[in-house]
């Protein structure tokens, strides 16, 4: 195995939430105003097989650096690659990649752990196959799409690929925290792909509902959409959106307000100095929006709510807004009156 360093380890610096004072004790420690993010390599294996969840093997043996970083190589994924054994194997001739995780069909995990991957390797593109799962859905193949690789392979969930060569850079990210520069390059380069351009004085504010979801939703949104509405506030569905046409509504948003969700990934897209207010349940643990909205100086406002308790883990429970307190925050931040 060959490893190259492409990056090395990076202290990350935020600034504290706008109602960081005020946050639930569970969730004010979650937040870290520094963090160290690993170094970044490039890997090269020859003669390795890829399962459809990618994760790399040789010599029968996990290869650690293939495991998303915020599991730990087990005595499951080796079970898992024997089990595999078993069935056909795809064989691949030349030079392979992979960029997926087993979170490759939700789009918060796919945008900040697989396509920052695809970036780092995406002037090799026209020489390599990229391995995908077989179940990838739309916007993972719209990513793909801006990409110039020589193949693309989709395998079933029961199949296994051995390559000649499989070459991959590790994960950008350390759990939800990201490599920022590395981020904001991506970004500008998606954008570039898709012809946007950020605007410099966005003045559109949105609410991204979860209506359809089947948890982490909002009971009574018609009240939250009701007063958003009446302060000119679009209410958006963004599973009706293309990816550039996501890209494109946060790049023009001046304030995004939503529940926790996949979508809100998109936050990276946004300018400088937008307003996210992220409805959350107060005792969930969750930093991701807070670490991405770091990378374009966006501030992070936890509104924290109260759960149903309609689900064993918190973090899907149902959710209730105090409508005349989130009244009082939207009136401070965003109206000012």
């Amino acid at each position: 195995m060959k490893k190259t360093q492409l990056f090395p380890a990076l202290n990350v610096v935020r600034k504290p939430p706008p109602n960081y004072e005020e946050m639930h004790v569970l969730k004010k420690d979650f937040i870290h105003f520094t963090e160290l993010i690993p170094p970044v390599y490039l890997i090269e294996i020859e003669n390795a097989f890829v399962s459809p969840f990618g994760i790399v093997y040789k010599n029968g043996l996990v290869v650690k650096e293939s495991v998303y970083s915020m599991f730990k190589p087990t005595s499951f994924y080796l079970s898992f690659y024997k089990k595999l054994l078993l069935n056909k194997i795809i064989k691949v001739k030349g030079d392979c990649t992979v960029a997926h995780n087993s979170y490759f069909q939700n789009y918060y995990h796919w945008l900040l752990e697989a396509v920052p991957r695809l970036f780092l390797i995406k002037d090799k593109a026209p020489e390599l196959t990229l391995i995908l799962n077989a179940n990838s859905p739309g916007f993972v193949k719209q990513y793909i799409s801006l990409f110039d690789f020589k193949e693309i392979i989709y395998i079933e969930d029961d199949k296994l690929v051995k390559a000649d060569k499989i070459i991959f850079p590790t994960y950008t990210s350390r759990g939800l925290a990201m490599y920022e520069p590395i981020t904001q390059n991506m970004v500008q380069w998606l954008l570039a792909k898709n012809n946007i351009q950020q605007n410099s004085n966005p003045t559109k504010n949105i609410f991204i509902t979860r209506k359809n979801a089947k948890y982490r939703r909002l009971l009574n949104e018609d009240e939250v959409v009701a007063y958003l509405s009446s302060k000119g506030f679009e209410i958006v569905t963004l599973e009706n959106l293309t990816v550039k046409e996501q890209m494109q509504l946060f790049a023009d948003s001046k304030c995004v307000i939503g529940t926790q969700g996949a979508g809100m990934a998109n936050m990276i897209y946004s300018t400088h100095g937008q307003l996210l207010i992220t409805i959350i349940h107060e005792e969930h643990p969750d930093d991701a929006y807070y670490n991405q909205t770091n990378i374009n100086n966006t501030a992070c406002y936890f509104f924290q709510c109260k759960g149903a308790g309609n689900f064993d883990f918190k973090n899907n429970d149902d959710i209730s807004v105090d409508i005349n307190k989130f009244t009082e925050v939207c009136e401070q931040y965003i109206f000012n009156s």
